[in-house]
Formats: C-alpha cells, sequence, structure tokens
C-alpha cells in the first residue's frame, strides 16, 4: 500500500487500532503519524505476553490488553466486547479512556 493509500484509508476511519509490535516498524509509525495528524482516536491492542509500547500508551484513547489470544474464544470474545464498548462510547461522543 502506498502512503496515499494508506493516509485515505485512516482518514475514512472513525478511529485505529494499533497492534503493540514487539519492535515498532514504519508502516506502524506512518499509520500512527496519520493518526494524529488526522485527529483519529487509537486504539492500543497488546497481546498476551507483550507490554504495552509506552509512547503509543501516551497517543491512545484506550489500551486493551488481551488475557488469551485473538485467534481463541476467549480472546476473540475480550475483543468483541471492549470494541462493542468502545463504539457505544464514540456514538454517544464520549472520549475512551
Amino acid at each position: 500500500m502506498t502512503a496515499r493509500g494508506l493516509k485515505a484509508g485512516i482518514a475514512s476511519s472513525a478511529y485505529i487500532i494499533a497492534l503493540a509490535p514487539e519492535e515498532p516498524d514504519e508502516k506502524m509509525a506512518l499509520e500512527i503519524g496519520y493518526a494524529v495528524l488526522l485527529d483519529k482516536p487509537i486504539i492500543q491492542l497488546v497481546a498476551p505476553g507483550r507490554k504495552p509500547l509506552p509512547g503509543l500508551e501516551r497517543l491512545a484513547v484506550q489500551t486493551i490488553v488481551l488475557r488469551a489470544p485473538m485467534d481463541t474464544p476467549a480472546g476473540a470474545n475480550q475483543l468483541h466486547a471492549e470494541l462493542v464498548n468502545l463504539d457505544a462510547r464514540f456514538r454517544h461522543g464520549q472520549k475512551p479512556s
């Protein structure tokens, strides 16, 4: 995906979900940069066993730390519940915390 395509995708999103990697990469840096410049809420998603990225945690409106992997029923259910809650709060004009 080109930088222009990435920017357009983020511009059309209500918020972005940033998967906290072990090591940040260039694509993630561009995504976060565009989200900040376009004033998009950032949700940091942290896999079990990983730590939230401190810099991203300062920018994120919400950090979700999964208790189980996303590809398990427990992890998928937790993620779904968290996103439904966030979506409801966004729709009512509240900023998640």
